[in-house]
């Protein structure tokens, strides 16, 4: 895919003249268009370095996996085609090496400047924008940084709307299962009954909305919307089974009620989008036997002892 080309004439069809609209339409479209490298996760030391390397040609695009590295570098350079200032910035942090400390970049963004102002782009900053983007949300990290000297305030209207506007179904899909779990909630005998049907429903709003997201920004909307519905304390129970070199991606979550353990798997359909179901112990022990896995944070922080195959 020629991207350059491409974008330049979607701005020229739309008519869109205005250079800081010209840097958010392309902030969107990249964000639809490109999916988070899940090697980035289940990489090695030495994998991420060369992840930190990757360039994409603009004018061949035929990898549409990023990390934050390769996306500042890809965007800067979209910026510059279309005679827009920008530059890439990059957070360091220090790395012990033997006996030396050295700083190595942790994340990369872009800055961009407008008649006096800068502004941030950082479409992978906790995933958050790459998830508003391409499930109809709201964008965060697409905002001024500075003003000029007679304004009262930061100007943080992030996109024009005429650029993005969100999704109101899904917004509304998200209140109607508000009040839908309250009611569910009332009738309960416990905190794990509840949390199961959490689980229940959040798969069903997932796969109803039908989002070729992606493994890594599925999964976080996934737990996203859990914590939404079940308090930041909620304590997950993940295990993320894959294989990089068949780019097979599954990622399990376990929920007990009472002495019942059930498992929900969020893994790639013959359609070719993620989607989340409830899976059988039997398939559980079966990833464990065809596949790689890592466990969440969560999981290896917990004393819990989980009741099967956790080899």
């Amino acid at each position: 895919m020629n991207l350059l080309e491409t974008l330049k004439q979607e701005i020229f069809s739309l008519g869109i003249t205005d250079k800081l609209k010209i840097a958010q339409y392309i902030y969107k479209r990249t964000g639809e268009l490109f999916e988070y490298d899940p090697l980035w996760i289940f990489s090695s030391l030495e994998e991420r370095e060369n992840l930190r390397k990757k360039k994409i040609d603009i004018r061949n695009v035929t990898d549409f996996d990023i990390t934050c590295f390769s996306w500042a570098v890809l965007y800067n350079e979209l910026l510059h085609a279309f005679h827009i200032v920008s530059r890439v910035k990059y957070i360091e942090e220090e790395v012990t090496n033997g006996n030396s400390t050295i700083k190595k970049p942790a994340h990369a963004y872009v800055e961009v400047f407008f008649n006096g102002r800068v502004y941030k782009a950082d479409l992978t900053a906790s995933y958050t924008d790459m998830i508003g983007i391409k499930y109809g949300l709201d964008t965060y990290y697409n905002c001024q940084l500075s003003k000029t000297s007679y304004e009262e305030k930061y100007d943080f209207s992030y996109v024009s709307e005429d650029i993005y506007q969100k999704d109101m179904n899904v917004e509304a899909l998200i209140e109607k299962l508000k009040v839908e779990l309250e009611e569910i909630k009332k009738v309960c005998h416990s905190t794990e009954e509840f949390s199961y049907y959490v689980y229940q429903k959040v798969g069903e709003l997932i796969n109803i909305l039908k989002v070729n997201t992606g493994y890594v920004i599925g999964s976080k909307y996934v737990q996203a919307l859990l914590k939404l519905f079940l308090g930041d304390g909620h304590l997950m129970q993940n295990v993320y089974f894959y294989n990089k070199d068949k780019s097979i991606y599954i990622a399990v979550h376990q929920i007990t009620v009472g002495r019942v353990t059930h498992y929900f798997a969020y893994k790639k359909m013959p359609d070719g989008n993620y989607e989340m179901h409830e899976v059988t112990p039997e398939m559980v022990d079966l990833y464990y036997d065809m596949y790689s896995y890592k466990l969440s944070k969560d999981l290896k922080s917990s004393c819990l002892v989980p009741s099967l195959g956790w080899k």
